[in-house]
This record gives structure tokens, C-alpha cells and sequence, in this order.
């Protein structure tokens, strides 16, 4: 089964009392305000903020308790879609042949 794939990319942006400023990599980020941040988040008050939509939150929660990532789509899950959908072609097969038949 083929595995899909992911982009990664980043935007940090700081803010500060001088202003704003939007970086792509903690590199692009000038080594002054750098040192700056690294001692704000080694400080007491520093804290990590997560925000994950429901899959995100998922896959985050199997990869802290070290379990693989969900496989796409099983054998089971593609059975039961196949039957889903033959069942609703001939629903609706039926519905036309009675909708002619009774005319």
C-alpha cells in the first residue's frame, strides 16, 4: 500500500515591542533576538502551545504512546465500502425499474 505523503514547513513569528516579524526557520531568525527567545523558553514561564484539529490530535496521541499510525483503509473497511456501494447501485436500480414499470 502505497504510504502518502507529507510536507512539513514552519512559520515562526515573534513579537516583540519593536514590532513583528515573520521567519520560515529558526535560522532566518537574527542571532540577537534568538539568544532572546532561547532564554524565554528555558524560563519558568515558558510553556508549549499544540494546536491540532481531531486527526492531528490523534495521531499525536498514538505516536506518545508509541503505536504505529493508523493503516489507510483496511481490507475490512474496503469490503464493507464495496458492499455499500452495490447495495445502494441496485437500491437504486430498483427504484428506476419500479418508477418505469408502474408508469
Amino acid at each position: 500500500m502505497k504510504r502518502p505523503s507529507f510536507v512539513k514547513s514552519s512559520t515562526i513569528l515573534i513579537s516583540t515591542s519593536q514590532g513583528e516579524g515573520i521567519f520560515r526557520s529558526k535560522e532566518d531568525v537574527p542571532l540577537d533576538l534568538r539568544r532572546r527567545l532561547a532564554a524565554s523558553l528555558t524560563g519558568p514561564n515558558s510553556a508549549t502551545i499544540l494546536i491540532a484539529d481531531r486527526r492531528g490530535r490523534d495521531e499525536i496521541s498514538r505516536a506518545l504512546r508509541g503505536l504505529p499510525p493508523p493503516e489507510e483503509g483496511s481490507s475490512l473497511n474496503r469490503v464493507v465500502l464495496g458492499l455499500t456501494g452495490t447495495l445502494l447501485a441496485l437500491a437504486a436500480g430498483a427504484v428506476v425499474w419500479l418508477a418505469l414499470a408502474y408508469r
